[in-house]
């Protein structure tokens, strides 16, 4: 569906990624229009969990989309590596991608594309993880969203049979639990290093996914010991009928965070994310699924205090302004100003009288003398 480059904005000095869609795509009949208007929303979106949108526009039949770019690597890549992760790792990641989900759904824009491969994974210097939401390409705004002019596109599926919820595969109408239950099968594949729902063609496997109930974690990977809170969560999100599953991405985020290992650190979720120049998707190479993007590791990441923040640098820059002022003045003028003339000192004692001052005394003991 499109190519996405990384560039850098020459006036700012900034690294940007640039998504260009395909020009077979741009030709479809209302294609650019919908494009527009779509951009206009996900333009909206300020949320760290979710990539940032800079600037969207259209030239010579070619639609070019501006978006942050963040460095690190894809969900995708990490289980490629390690097939399979840990509670106290995957639970995080899950929670901060619903954390950016809620942002989205809030806007009334569902994403209909999250896998692995649509989760950035960006580690700072002290070793968290931000997760971001990435490749909100066929994204769309709920409201009156129908299988004839959303989910399909001059005959192809948008998204990916692996983990597209049961009514995006009957093309169904679909609203936000969709994604919950996309977010459901990322976090399944992640605990037990499988998909539920495998087949050999994407037709077979959409297929099975309009008919066939999601197992237990148990039954894909017998191997491992799973708790049955896990279990539960889980089977809720996984519900074919959206009606059963969570109401809201907070609700499942909420259900993850109260079964989170003890060990692990639970903050509120914050987040950054590379692009990786692909343009057909990881898992399913025969589909024309969208660009991916690239991994890396661990999990929590503390939302600053701006206002702290702002009010510690104007108090430092009052103390800097202030050290310079009397630097300058120490310099220009290094003693303070003398106002009068230094005082010499006197001796008001001296050892041999003078004639006069005898003199003096003489006449003033006579007039005490006379006096009594």
């Amino acid at each position: 569906m499109a190519a996405v480059y990384k560039a850098k904005h020459m006036k700012l000095d900034a690294l940007r990624a640039i998504k260009i869609i395909r020009e077979e795509w741009t030709s479809q009949q209302n294609f650019i229009a919908r494009f527009n208007r779509e951009a206009r929303l996900l333009v909206k979106l300020q949320h760290p969990n979710l990539v940032q949108i800079h600037d969207f526009f259209e030239e010579q039949r070619h639609l070019f989309l501006v978006m942050e770019y963040v460095s690190g690597g894809t969900l995708a890549q990490r289980l490629k590596k390690r097939k399979r992760l840990p509670e106290g790792e995957i639970l995080p990641i899950i929670m901060q991608a619903l954390s950016g989900l809620e942002e989205a759904h809030r806007h009334e824009i569902v994403h209909r594309d999250i896998s692995p491969g649509n989760l950035m994974l960006s580690e700072d210097n002290n070793g968290d993880v931000r997760v971001v939401i990435i490749d909100f390409g066929i994204a769309t705004a709920s409201g009156g969203l129908t299988s004839g002019n959303k989910l399909t596109v001059a005959g192809r599926f948008l998204g990916k049979p692996e983990y597209c919820s049961p009514e995006q595969a009957m093309g169904l109408a679909i609203d936000h639990r969709s994604d919950l239950y996309s977010m459901g099968l990322v976090l399944f594949r992640g605990l037990t290093g499988v998909t539920p729902f495998k087949a050999k063609t994407p037709r077979e496997t959409l297929a099975l996914r309009r008919s066939a109930d999601a197992p237990r974690l148990s039954e894909a990977a017998p191997d491992l010991m799973f708790s049955e809170e896990i279990e539960s969560v889980l089977g809720k999100v996984l519900e074919r009928d959206p009606a059963h599953r969570y109401s809201s991405a907070l609700d499942f985020r909420l259900a993850l965070k109260h079964i989170l290992p003890k060990d692990i650190k639970s903050t509120d979720v914050y987040p950054t994310v590379t692009i990786k120049s692909e343009t057909d998707s990881d898992e399913n190479p025969d589909l024309d699924t969208g660009s991916r993007q690239p991994d890396t590791d661990t999990f929590t990441y503390s939302v600053p205090n701006l206002r702290n923040v702002f009010i510690g640098v104007f108090l430092a820059l009052i103390m800097i302004v202030f050290g310079v002022y009397l630097a300058v003045k120490y310099l220009v003028n290094p003693e303070p100003e003398r106002i009068h003339a230094p005082i010499e000192p006197t001796s008001f004692v001296t050892e041999t009288p003078t004639p006069a001052a005898t003199a003096m005394t003489d006449q003033f003991l006579t007039e005490v003398s006379t006096d009594d």
